[in-house]
């Protein structure tokens, strides 16, 4: 065992024990992500979802668009509507990054993907999103 673990455990604590509920509700808030059950339109090979969710700052949004032909995912788009300067960095980069993540994969074996261009938030919606299509393509 780490000699230092009963130091680090004690700030941990004191720490915590300092902080005020309203702050730990705001640290809190940022793991909820969802806020509105993602639907997912088809038009041909091309599946598209808004999807609502909250952030320290407010609530954001954002639209993802996968063109998925025989079960491989061969492009995606998202969709950016924030005007927070903060979140509107993070998006921007986990747009064009999740690409190079997820084109080529087959839909039903994509699993979970870690946080994208440290956008933790944005990757968490559209991993929640992505299940829900997965769900809604086996029914």
């Amino acid at each position: 065992m780490n000699r230092f673990y009963p130091i680090i455990l004690l700030i941990a604590v004191f720490t915590l024990s300092a902080c005020q509920i309203s702050d730990l509700q705001s640290l809190l808030k940022t793991e909820q992500v969802i806020t509105q059950e993602p639907s997912w339109t088809v038009d041909g090979n091309t599946y598209t979802t808004t999807v609502e969710y909250d952030v320290p700052e407010g609530a954001e949004s954002n639209s993802f668009s996968l063109v998925i032909k025989d079960g491989i995912i061969s492009s995606v788009e998202i969709g950016i509507t924030t005007t927070n300067k903060a979140s509107l960095k993070y998006q921007q980069d986990f747009a064009k990054n999740i690409a190079s993540i997820v084109v080529g994969q087959k839909i039903s074996e994509l699993k979970s993907i870690d946080r994208v261009s440290g956008a933790s938030v944005t990757t968490t919606a559209f991993n929640d999103a992505l299940l829900k299509l997965q769900q809604q393509l086996q029914s």
